[in-house]
């Protein structure tokens, strides 16, 4: 009713004017927009123009500079030696100053200028650890005075897998060492240090110097063998052999099932510590990438081979083991708060989380439930092994006498196997493996050797927990060449297996073996030096920052 009343004259006027009003205000609407889309054409359009036209300038501008190079360089094939040498000589002055005219002849290659450089050797630049790994003993050292503490941080980061770790935590733990006034300790430790191999520190020795000097700026060129007169600065660069390895082992008969093939493709040289997942079905490692801050722990698929980076916060990372149940990987490490200490990664997410009242923690592994982390403690006792509780941080020492520093639980924990020193014939020192239980006791001898063939770091048990895996160093198989043995904790004799190679970083990272019995990941490979010669070196006064 309310409509037909609102149709009726003269209202009908009033709807049939809003009506056309809303009809041209969409046609114009429509006319916008299209007039819109045209300037976006014709916009577009100039831009092609424009670039075009660009294109066509660069283009004809490299056409006329090869043609004049061409010119040039047939000019240089019609002159002789002293002319040729003059002329190429003031061209490469044209071209600029770091541009050389090289000419190639039967059995020769000569280079214009002459005082110029044919290259500049990309000399890789040692890494040196981050501050941040040796942060909390430096506070304690500096801000606190509190050098005994300061001892203990250093002491624990000294048994570090790597190498730069360890000389930095040696160097700051004798320097401690002497300011609390141990003298003699600060000796034995700077020897320790003086034993280990020169360039870890930056390029620098790994000994007590002076007073550094400051001669040239960013050289990154190692350690320095000498400048002959005409100024070739001869130099070695260390250069990696280091690959993560992965092969088949009957470990009753010690024959290969399968010859070592290379765990990834991805970052070689890079990937160490690889430890399998207790289902078997994964294997996680540790993969520097950049040195000490991007160092990835990477899972891979066994069954796949599909890999992944879990993206931890974890400034520095070294890897320890799995948790029983497979989700959590126990790893060393420093935080973005600068806590130095043992954490858990989650595996699926690659969250962490540190352990509550984490204690000053030596070589550390998971109980088989879990629950449980046995542990060393430097500043403590050398020769106790600890127990710490997951659930509530409480800490025990096992009873007993546990000798050396890496030990190696047993798959039921029942077992503690441990390499130590012992005084063999002759008055020589030699190691030694023993067995103890794990709820306490000195244990038993398994097997020794003299000091000519020692055992390696590591010993890693069988899935079954009948026998021990273990290096022992072999000359006749060459320099640094070491054979895994097997040796049955209660029967024949050890078993000498057909692996023999070079562990990597002296044997520092530890084998596994996959719980089928058969498969075994390992890292292998030293360093090797190349001697360099920089030519025309010039020995400038840096100038003042």
């Amino acid at each position: 009713m309310f409509i037909r009343d609102w149709l009726r004259p003269p209202r009908s006027l009033l709807v049939l004017f809003l009506g056309t009003t809303l009809v041209l205000t969409a046609g114009l609407g429509w006319l916008g927009w299209r007039l819109l889309q045209q300037d976006r054409a014709v916009d577009a359009q100039r831009v092609r123009d424009r670039l075009d036209s660009s294109a066509d300038l660069i283009t004809a501008e490299i056409r006329q500079t090869l043609s004049a190079t061409e010119a040039q360089l047939t000019r240089f094939s019609t002159l002789s030696a002293s002319g040729l040498e003059q002329a190429a000589s003031e061209y490469a002055e044209e071209l600029g100053e770091d541009a050389l005219v090289v000419v190639l002849r039967p059995g020769a290659v000569d280079a214009y200028p002459t005082h110029r450089l044919l290259f500049y050797p990309a000399v890789p630049r040692p890494e040196e650890p981050i501050g941040d790994a040796f942060a909390a003993g430096e506070a304690r050292e500096f801000r606190a005075r509190d050098f005994e503490s300061a001892i203990a941080d250093f002491r624990r980061l000294s048994d570090s897998d790597d190498e730069q770790v360890r000389a930095g935590a040696l160097l700051r733990l004798a320097r401690n060492q002497r300011k609390a006034g141990h003298p003699e300790a600060a000796l034995k430790t700077y020897t320790t240090l003086g034993a280990m191999e020169r360039g870890l520190l930056g390029g620098q020795p790994a000994e007590p110097a002076g007073e550094p000097q400051l001669l040239i700026a960013n050289l990154d060129v190692g350690s320095g063998m000498g400048v002959t007169r005409d100024g070739t600065l001869h130099y070695p660069v260390r250069v990696t052999r280091r690959r993560l390895k992965i092969t088949e082992l009957d470990v009753k008969t010690g024959r290969l099932l399968r010859q070592p093939v290379n765990v990834t493709d991805r970052f070689v040289g890079s990937n160490k510590s690889g430890e399998f997942s207790p289902d078997g079905e994964t294997l996680a490692y540790i993969s520097e990438r950049r040195g000490w801050q991007q160092r990835a722990i990477v899972v891979r698929s066994l069954k796949t081979g599909e890999e992944r980076d879990l993206p931890h916060d974890l400034r520095y990372v070294g890897l320890r083991s799995w948790r029983s149940g497979g989700d959590r990987l126990l790893v060393e490490g420093t935080d973005d708060r600068g806590r130095n200490g043992y954490f858990e990664v989650d595996v699926a997410t690659g969250q962490t989380r540190p352990l509550p009242d984490m204690p000053d923690m030596g070589r550390a592994t998971f109980t088989p439930d879990g629950t449980q982390i046995l542990h060393r403690q430097w500043s403590k006792n050398r020769e106790s092994i600890f127990s710490y509780s997951v659930v509530d941080g409480s800490v025990q020492a096992l009873p007993g006498v546990f000798p050396g520093g890496r030990f190696s639980l047993s798959p039921d924990g029942k077992w503690i196997a441990t390499l130590g020193g012992h005084r063999s014939p002759g008055d020589n020192h030699g190691t030694e493996m023993r067995l103890h239980p794990a709820v306490g006791g000195d244990g038993d001898v398994l097997w020794t050797t003299d000091e000519a063939e020692p055992f390696g770091r590591w010993t890693t048990w069988t899935p079954d927990g009948t026998a021990l895996l273990v290096l022992k160093q072999e000359p006749e198989a060459g320099e640094h060449m070491w054979r895994l043995w097997v040796v049955p904790v209660d029967g024949p004799d050890p078993v000498a297996t057909e692996l023999v190679h070079e562990p990597a970083n002296g044997g520092a990272y530890p084998l596994d073996i996959h719980p089928d019995g058969k498969r075994i990941v390992y890292a292998a490979g030293g360093y090797f030096r190349q001697f360099w010669a920089l030519r025309n070196l010039a020995l400038d006064q840096p100038d003042s920052p």
